[in-house]
């Protein structure tokens, strides 16, 4: 009886990729740029308040959560309508 033979895996293209953190935040459209760092100005999020950094809006604790709850952006219902 032969014995099994671990198999290798090629590795993914993707695996030695720097991830973009908070992604989704540079496509919405209530991100905007304020002294070099990425905000969030979403009134579900922030209330009346001043844009909150997207480093704690998106924490794990955050009001728009590690999943981008809140994101919206008019390009991505654009592509949605034409399929």
């Amino acid at each position: 009886m032969k014995s099994a033979q671990p198999q290798r895996r090629a590795t993914p293209w993707w695996a030695g990729a720097d991830p973009l953190p908070w992604r989704a935040c540079l496509h919405c459209d209530h991100g905007c740029d304020l002294a070099g760092e990425r905000h969030c100005g979403n009134p579900a999020v922030i209330g009346a308040g001043r844009p909150r950094p997207v480093a704690l809006v998106r924490s794990t604790s955050g009001a728009c959560g590690v999943e981008a709850r809140h994101m919206h952006s008019a390009r991505l219902h654009i592509v949605e309508a034409r399929q």
